[in-house]
């Protein structure tokens, strides 16, 4: 199982007139010159993106012989199917993921949006756009000298493969420890690694999140349930308002928590115990 952590901030811009963004450094294959990451956009607000059984999004092509554009047919955004992709950004909001969207095909880099919920190595929460999946390295390499040459510096290559499905909230059940990692741009005195246990009950409707650091013991009712993740509503916003979005993948769970009308980003995996 492969695990996505945050190593750095960087202070970046996405695009010309974007939000300004943070770099999340990942495992796995990476072509970027960056050196691989992850980019996930700060905006004020956040967008759901329903799950949905529809294909897989698609953007794959081959550059013209200048490497100036590439060529895309985009299929609707649904699960992620296993295979190659570049990654080119990730987004708090859906506005913000399609407005870089647009701008990326204006200048020949055709894209998807997907809802990082669906991919085992991406944390959930997010707005990802991405291309693939690819059956070769050579147009990726394409894809890749184009996003790098116009505003997606950090674009990179790497493999996806789907989320494990559930079959409710009870995926949850149990006690799982770990480390959660703040980072923000807002306030970046906070940033840091902050060890943190869950605990749930049978189904998962009640649960307590400690966070000794904080001195703060959040309490957490199920807020809802999709195919993937399971959300809670916390009755202190000790690392900051909003929801948890808690995705479970066997002996492990995936959290997020994106304070609205900040640009905090909490994400953490948390090992069963």
């Amino acid at each position: 199982m492969r695990v996505v952590a945050i190593a750095c901030l960087l202070a970046a811009l996405v695009g010309a007139g974007a939000a300004t963004a943070v770099l999340l450094a990942t495992r796995g294959d990476s072509e970027s010159s960056s050196g691989g990451g992850e980019v996930a956009a700060v905006s004020d607000d956040t967008a759901t993106v329903p799950s949905t059984a529809a294909p897989p999004p698609t953007a794959t092509g081959t550059a013209t012989s200048s490497d100036t554009a590439v060529e895309a047919v985009e299929e609707p955004v649904g699960s992620i199917a296993a295979g190659s992709y570049v990654q080119a950004a990730s987004f708090r909001s859906r506005a913000d993921a399609e407005a870089e969207r647009r701008r990326l095909e204006a200048v020949g880099a055709m894209v998807s949006v997907a809802d990082s919920d669906q991919a085992e190595e991406l944390y959930p929460g997010f707005q990802v756009l991405i291309a693939g999946p690819f059956s070769g390295a050579a147009e990726r390499r394409s894809l890749l000298r184009v996003l790098h040459r116009n505003g997606a510096p950090t674009a990179f290559a790497r493999p996806l493969t789907p989320a494990n499905q559930i079959s409710g909230s009870e995926a949850m059940a149990g006690r799982w420890a770990g480390t959660l990692e703040l980072s923000g741009f807002a306030r970046p005195v906070q940033n840091g690694n902050l060890a943190a246990t869950l605990e749930t009950n049978s189904d998962a409707s009640e649960a307590e999140l400690r966070i000794p650091a904080r001195h703060c013991a959040i309490g957490l009712s199920l807020a809802g349930v999709s195919e993937v993740t399971v959300s809670f509503a916390q009755d202190q916003s000790c690392l900051g308002g909003g929801e948890w979005v808690a995705r479970p993948e066997g002996g492990s769970v995936a959290l997020t928590l994106l304070p609205p009308g900040t640009g905090i980003i909490v994400v953490g995996r948390l090992e069963g115990i």
